[in-house]
């Protein structure tokens, strides 16, 4: 990045922050600040140098991206999710927030390469709004990757205008990976099962799922696997996020023999499962009216949602409730669940 010194481009800034810091005695923080410095540098292995600078800020780090305006996505789940399964770490969480935006190169006063500008700021500043383990990203970056492939838009909930301590309104959006949390919306425990998958199979599967809703394929196939309790969850997660109907049956009849023997595996002396019950409670065609009119309030995102809800509902009326937690607005909230078919 040394050619870059002393211009103002436009770049991608991750800031990420480790929750209560400063409260925590000085041999913990020494501790974390190790665990978050390796989960950064394990994530960026893969990014050229010449593609990225990483920024010490105390109590967590700024990651500046000059490449790929996905890497910041992907990197900063992957340091979210390499922070929390350090067994030291209980207890302590990250907040990240992503932006695109003019970053200029300098030099500081002890000859060291620095960034700044209102890209570094405003990441900062949509850091700030997240909560524990939440990744916040601004409009300007939304904007970008939302159309950089076919279905990225749905991997963003939009969370409306929030206005930092300088009176400075930001668009906010959250990042919502699939197989990042529970039907009802909270987040998986350490605790939860997984499934043991082998490599080999992970690989296939993504790189198939990449050639229909590009890289973010890596994202969504590893998170579903760490949180699948069942093979048939694992393939109806991550072919959710396939829009046409006979792409995403293509792909579903294309992985179904590989992944044949271990489902049986899975099931030989072991009870029905019990998501596939429930899904079993709500027609289709239900499904289908539901996902359009929560659509009518949040988007595309809707249909993952209600693929994610459908799991452990067991009725209509109790989906609508889980899914109406998704709408910030109290009126539209009220207006969906009455099941009007337009927001007020």
């Amino acid at each position: 990045m040394t050619a870059l010194t002393g211009r103002t481009i436009i770049g991608c800034v991750v800031f990420v922050d480790i929750v209560a810091y400063s409260k925590a005695p000085v041999d913990s923080q020494i501790v974390m600040k190790n665990h978050l410095t390796n989960a950064i540098a394990d994530s960026v292995r893969n990014i050229a140098e010449s593609e990225r600078m990483i920024l010490d800020t105390g109590d967590g780090a700024a990651i500046c991206f000059l490449g790929d305006p996905e890497d910041a996505m992907f990197v900063a789940s992957a340091i979210i999710d390499s922070f929390s399964s350090a067994e030291a770490n209980a207890n302590r969480l990250l907040r990240v927030g992503i932006n695109l935006g003019p970053i200029k190169m300098i030099t500081d006063s002890a000859g060291r390469p620095n960034v700044v500008g209102d890209g570094i700021n405003v990441a900062q500043r949509i850091m700030s709004f997240a909560s524990e383990n939440e990744i916040l990203v601004s409009r300007s970056y939304y904007e970008v990757v939302a159309r950089l492939h076919q279905g990225n838009e749905q991997l963003f909930r939009s969370l409306g205008v929030k206005t930092d301590k300088h009176i400075r309104e930001h668009q906010i959006y959250s990042l919502v990976l699939q197989g990042a949390g529970n039907a009802d919306g909270s987040v998986i425990s350490a605790e939860s099962e997984t499934l043991d998958y082998a490599p080999a199979r992970i690989n296939d599967t993504t790189q198939r799922l990449a050639k229909l809703i590009g890289p973010i394929a890596r994202v969504l196939v590893e998170r579903a696997a760490k949180s699948s309790k069942s093979v048939e969850d694992f393939c109806r997660t991550i072919a959710a996020p396939i829009q046409d109907e006979v792409d995403r049956a293509a792909f579903l009849n294309a992985i179904a023999p590989d992944w044949e023997k271990l489902s049986e595996d899975m099931k030989e002396g072991e009870p029905a499962s019990t998501d596939a019950v429930a899904h079993q409670l709500i027609d289709d065609a239900d499904l289908r009216e539901v996902e359009s009119r929560l659509t009518n309030y949040i988007g595309p995102v809707a249909k993952l949602l209600v693929a994610n809800a459908a799991k452990s509902a067991r009725d209509v009326d109790q989906l609508y409730r889980m899914l109406a937690k998704n709408i910030d607005n109290q009126s539209s909230r009220a207006a969906f669940l009455s099941r009007e078919k337009t927001p007020l």
